[in-house]
């Protein structure tokens, strides 16, 4: 049996440089079709008019995090971040590091183009200021349910900042948050 050659080519051309930065194109992606996700990006105007730039990953967790209701932990891992625990063998298991997750997302959400992204999502799903002043005011000046224009009057004052908040001050209030102080430790 003679031993295996080894086979070298030699070419003579130079190999096409690899891009530093990734390209950006749009791909549909499926169930059952597998991406690079962070590799691909996609631009939007943001409601102060600049352009920014998202990577796929970063839009599902933007989405998620509106959709979830503000669950940052939950948008990360449902955005497809890496944010499991790993074994010994380095391979990753079932367990969410919650803490990993939840710095990732507020690193994210620091971001100027996620949180431009934010911003022009609420607005899109009717989640903003304006939006909501318009619901509240008329909810103010409907007469059918006056429990519910009650709440909304509450709501008004506190958003405004109305209610004035009172601080009571004395000796009694020190001295019965000392007792029960006292009484919880051994």
């Amino acid at each position: 049996m003679k031993p295996k050659e080894k086979l070298t080519v030699e070419s003579k051309t130079k190999p096409t440089p690899i891009p530093k930065k990734p390209v950006a194109i749009d791909v549909p992606v499926g169930e059952d079709t597998m991406v690079k996700e962070a590799k691909i990006h996609k631009d939007f105007i943001g409601l102060d008019g600049k352009k920014y730039r998202l990577t796929y990953q970063q839009r599902m967790f933007v989405e998620n995090y509106i959709t979830i209701g503000g669950n940052r932990v939950q948008a990360i891992v449902n955005a497809g971040y890496d944010v499991y625990y790993k074994d010994k063998n380095g391979e990753p298991t079932t367990n969410v590091n919650s803490k990993l997750a939840s710095v990732m997302a507020c690193k994210l959400l620091k971001r100027d183009n996620v949180s431009a992204y934010v911003i022009r999502k609420m607005k899109d799903y009717g989640l903003d200021d304006d939006s909501i002043d318009r619901q509240h005011l008329y909810l103010l000046n409907q007469m059918e349910d006056l429990n519910v224009k009650a709440k909304a009057i509450d709501m008004y004052y506190k958003k405004r900042g109305l209610y004035s908040v009172k601080v009571e001050h004395g000796v009694d209030k020190l001295d019965d948050l000392l007792t029960s102080i006292s009484k919880l430790l051994p």
